[in-house]
């Protein structure tokens, strides 16, 4: 067992590649990012049925939602995971498409585009922010310029560049600081 939670991001994220299960046994929780991380590593989730929770797990189907405050469901769930092979590489693998069909660039950069030009009325300019743990970017487009951008994961910052050629919008310049 191990608590992620006074360790950095990159730390968390090698350990919750390495685990066999995730486990957030909530009372109370929104939308844990966590829960999206363990889905994009195929890390099996087990989550109580809480807040925002059931909006991205659905039971049995990404991950095992159990009621709050009841440690015998949770060993159950736990136990049954543990053996049964099949049962996690089905969870894992409707958890990564969900994930990658519902939070990637690809599907979210269009509505992003969209409802943060419809706020902030431009037409010629974007603003785009993404927030992770305490890292923060915010892109200013001008469709050929981006000014600044401050993360960690090059993946997230590749992929998030060929979205933006795939929308005509072409990056001139990137500043990075970490």
């Amino acid at each position: 067992i191990i608590y992620c939670t006074n360790m950095p991001w990159e730390e968390a994220m090698i350990e919750l590649q390495r685990s066999s299960i995730l486990i957030i046994p909530s009372r109370i929780e929104s939308i844990p990012q966590t829960i999206k991380e363990a889905y994009y590593f195929k890390t099996p989730v087990i989550a109580t049925n809480v807040g925002g929770i059931p909006e991205i797990i659905n039971d049995n189907e990404t991950g095992l939602l159990i009621p709050s405050e009841n440690p015998l469901a949770l060993i159950d769930s736990v136990n049954s995971l543990l053996i049964d092979d099949l049962k996690i590489k089905t969870l894992t693998e409707n958890a990564y498409q969900f994930v990658l069909q519902n939070y990637s660039w690809d599907n979210l950069l269009d509505k992003y585009i969209f409802q943060l030009e419809k706020v902030l009325n431009y037409s010629n300019n974007t603003i785009i922010s993404y927030k992770r743990d305490l890292n923060l970017f915010i892109i200013y487009c001008n469709k050929i310029h981006i000014e600044d951008i401050s993360l960690i994961d090059e993946k997230i910052i590749r992929d998030f560049i060929s979205s933006l050629h795939r929308n005509g919008i072409s990056p001139k310049s990137i500043k990075r600081s970490l």
